[in-house]
């Protein structure tokens, strides 16, 4: 069974019932990849793939152990975790773990032997869209032990191609797509600095603080339909990643990205009550959120009701009420 939606280059593919290991492995496009079954017993295994803006995105679950060789996808890293694993894998030969995050990019060799009934989570990602996240050299083939991060990915991961399964027609908005791109550019980030053994400590004036996080509150306002993210604001304010996020932390107890993501959400409450009768789908998009359903628990985490609870309650009193909030002229 099979389903395709989207375009040949931004696209969504399930795959299901397959029973030959290299017809599994034929289905992943841009990969130079070999599949060698090592346990004994008919093969099952389906494969889900997400692309979007050349990021891949793939689930495959196999019921046999399997070795996995070849290259990596070409001027890209590449980094999994394990969705389901009950016993070791090895990667490029070293005993892995499902608290494991493993990673290689730009045509490197790679070596994966999975075990039976597995599930493997990859995102691959071409390095122009990463290339300036760190200063630092970063290697190239690895592993590391994070369960928090892996946990973190892992939710990201699953998220993502769940909700693309679903709603495929969100990323006809450039708004949307652009804070999907920013949303993995921060997975990368933070798989570059759980890397990182001394992380760089910056002494920030509170007053240069105030300033850097008052003007990105205004820039985010001024620009729905171009939401800021972390690197465009490190830009416009001249200031590294890691001092960014000094200047956020103090001044707002926040990331930079928690900030700018809440600072959405107010926006999309106001444009509500300026318009009731407006599609939540279509505000959430125009304000560049692209998951609906963990845009909803956003929403009711800062707010205490649903968006939809919002909205009803607007209804039933706007024929008799003028609009609480006044649009900007």
């Amino acid at each position: 069974m099979s389903m395709l939606a989207g375009q040949l280059t931004n696209s969504f593919r399930s795959e299901s019932d397959i029973h030959e290991i290299t017809a599994h492995c034929q289905i992943l496009r841009e990969c130079s990849l070999n599949y060698e079954q090592l346990s004994t017993g008919q093969f099952e295994g389906s494969l889900k793939e997400l692309w979007l803006e050349g990021i891949q995105i793939y689930e495959e679950s196999l019921s046999r152990s399997v070795f996995q060789y070849g290259e990596s996808r070409k001027n890209s890293l590449s980094f999994s975790v394990f969705n389901q694993l009950d016993s070791e894998a090895r990667w490029l030969g070293k005993p892995i773990q499902k608290d494991d995050v493993s990673w290689c990019g730009f045509q490197e060799e790679l070596m994966l032997q999975t075990p039976e009934n597995c599930s493997l989570l990859v995102v691959s990602v071409p390095e122009e869209l990463i290339s300036d996240l760190t200063d630092s050299p970063y290697p190239k083939v690895g592993a590391l032990t994070n369960k928090t991060l892996v946990q973190g990915f892992r939710h990201e991961f699953n998220s993502i191609l769940s909700n693309m399964s679903q709603n495929s027609l969100l990323f006809n908005q450039p708004a949307a797509i652009k804070q999907f791109k920013s949303d993995i550019r921060e997975l990368v980030m933070l798989l570059f600095q759980a890397q990182e053994k001394s992380p760089e400590k910056r002494n920030i004036s509170r007053q240069k603080a105030q300033q850097i996080v008052c003007r990105a509150r205004k820039i985010v306002l001024e620009h729905p339909e171009t939401p800021l993210n972390v690197d465009e604001l490190c830009k416009i304010t001249y200031t590294s990643r890691r001092a960014l996020q000094n200047c956020f932390l103090r001044v707002t107890g926040q990331s930079p990205a928690t900030f700018l993501k809440n600072i959405r959400l107010n926006a999309v409450r106001r444009s509500m009550l300026n318009d009731p009768y407006d599609n939540i789908c279509n505000i959430a998009s125009q304000w560049g959120f692209w998951h609906l359903s963990q845009f909803t628990c956003d929403y009711k985490r800062l707010f205490g009701e649903l968006p939809s609870q919002t909205l009803n309650t607007l209804r039933m009193t706007h024929k008799t009420r003028q609009p609480l909030i006044k649009k900007a002229s």
